[in-house]
């Protein structure tokens, strides 16, 4: 697997005599269901080259929608040109004038001046929808000045403005609109990790035996949280137990968080946490996986001592907040401001697993950073202050969202799920995921508390241990 960073986009656009046969091909493929999609990428690497031969491509992907087209693509065939204007004009005629609307913006936008464009524009005058003015302005050729002029003899009302004020326009056209060349690189961090937890399990498996250490940790965590087959068991044991990296074990450890309820394997990971000579990074893997016993005392204190090495923070204050122990929350608060993103991150879930209430004010100020946004989201809903009942839900995502100036679909599926695991909590029915009853009852229906082996209350269709509740 390959990480999407400027890496794999140099490797693609540097040398496109060479890649550009096996891009086309690919873009030929169907991938409806491939794991990562890669739909916008060729978008853009077809822009960034200006390479008529992604046309068809682009093409494609209009006529499966034509009345909702990206502007990426508006983009993209705008910077390739004049070769776009035939195929364009053959979609426009395909659908025809009533799907038709964003073409002609694309043809009129081009800037080419061309007496098919022209003809389409004027037969839109006559057509569906009131764009047509404003086409024939941005395509800005005062050719289509005689014919404006014959129907403004016939106008009335405000219709007589809107010529006038268009016919104007024609008559000094502006230049055309400058476009620069796309920036492909805003797009894509400088490095990034390959999303290893879209491989199957035998993959992950086989990248456990990388020679790179760093990627043996990396695959290793992607099986924090998820059911695995015995043959995963025992290759991550084998991983904790005799990896020559510490990080790499420590990780490996830290899977073993729900199976803990084995006592050889407790002990085992007891024994080896409790082990001076134990290295601190294999440790603090250590500390995740026993996050559930820091009812024995020196494992809660062996956490706080991790907590304060900058080196095994941040697996520190994730073990802290899947304690579910709200003895950790002023700790791990303290280290809101910590110039490592995953510690911030760990913090934030603090705040909210930890009933840290009181430090929601924290939350709110990292809605202003995109990386970390979601988790601040959920994390809010669970801890924001005030009563927690059914009836109080529909108001509180209100009010965070006006908090967060408005939330995306994801943002809002975040807030839900927080909102609805906080019901949980409290013994009380989930009121957004799918089973639910939107409308509020007179009194809260208590209902069993949510079992670590039930679904999970935010409607993800996994057990509350493998999801909200990990």
């Amino acid at each position: 697997m390959v990480a999407i960073d400027q890496r794999w986009v140099h490797a693609l656009v540097d040398h496109p005599e060479k890649t550009l046969p096996g891009i086309l091909r690919f873009a030929d493929e169907n991938h409806a269901v491939d794991p990562i999609p890669l739909t916008q990428d060729l978008i853009s690497i077809f822009h960034y080259l200006k390479e008529p031969r992604g046309i068809p491509f682009l093409i494609e992907l209009m006529r499966d929608d034509p009345l909702e087209i990206s502007d990426e693509i508006v983009e993209a065939l705008v910077g390739i040109g004049q070769p776009a204007i035939d195929p364009l004009l053959d979609l426009y005629a395909e659908v025809g004038p009533e799907n038709g609307g964003e073409i002609a913006f694309i043809l009129a936008g081009m800037g080419i001046k061309d007496p098919r464009i022209l003809e389409i524009l004027l037969g839109r005058l006559d057509g569906p929808g009131d764009d047509s003015l404003f086409h024939l302005e941005v395509y800005g050729d005062p050719a289509a000045i005689p014919e404006l002029e014959k129907r403004l003899q016939e106008a009335e009302g405000e219709e007589t403005l809107d010529l006038r004020d268009t016919i104007e326009d024609l008559r000094e056209p502006k230049p055309p609109t400058h476009v620069p060349d796309l920036d492909i690189w805003e797009f894509y961090p400088e490095t990034d990790l390959p999303e290893y937890d879209l491989a199957t399990e035998a993959d992950r498996l086989e990248l456990l035996t990388s020679p790179i250490a760093e990627q043996r940790t990396q695959v290793a965590a992607t099986f924090f949280g998820h059911d695995f087959s015995a043959a995963a068991r025992a290759k991550l044991l084998d991983l904790a137990q005799h990896d020559p990296s510490p990080a790499a074990r420590g990780r490996a450890w830290s899977v073993f968080y729900d199976s803990t309820d084995d006592p050889e394997l407790r002990l085992s990971m007891m024994e080896r946490f409790g082990n001076t000579e134990t290295p601190k990074r294999e440790r603090a893997g250590l500390a995740v996986g026993l996050a559930r016993h820091t009812d024995q005392p020196w494992i809660h204190q062996g956490i706080e001592e991790l907590a304060k090495d900058p080196e095994t923070r941040e697996l520190a204050v994730e073990a802290m907040w899947r304690s579910f122990d709200p003895s950790f929350g002023p700790l791990a608060v303290s280290f809101h401001d910590d110039p490592d993103i995953e510690v911030r991150r760990n913090v934030i879930w603090a705040i909210g697993y930890l009933d840290q209430t009181s430090q929601v004010g924290l939350l709110r100020r990292f809605f202003d950073e995109e990386a970390l946004r979601p988790d601040a989201l959920h994390n809010y809903a669970l801890a924001a202050p005030g009563p927690t009942t059914r009836k109080k839900m529909e108001a509180l995502l209100v009010k965070i969202k006006d908090l967060a100036d408005g939330l995306t679909e994801g943002e809002e599926a975040a807030v839900r799920a927080g909102l609805d695991l906080r019901l949980s909590r409290e013994g009380l029915a989930a009121y957004f995921s799918e089973d639910a009853d939107p409308e509020p009852e007179p009194e809260p229906a208590r209902v069993v508390k949510v079992g670590r082996n039930d679904p999970c209350p935010c409607g993800s269709g996994k057990k509350y241990k493998k999801c909200c509740g990990q």
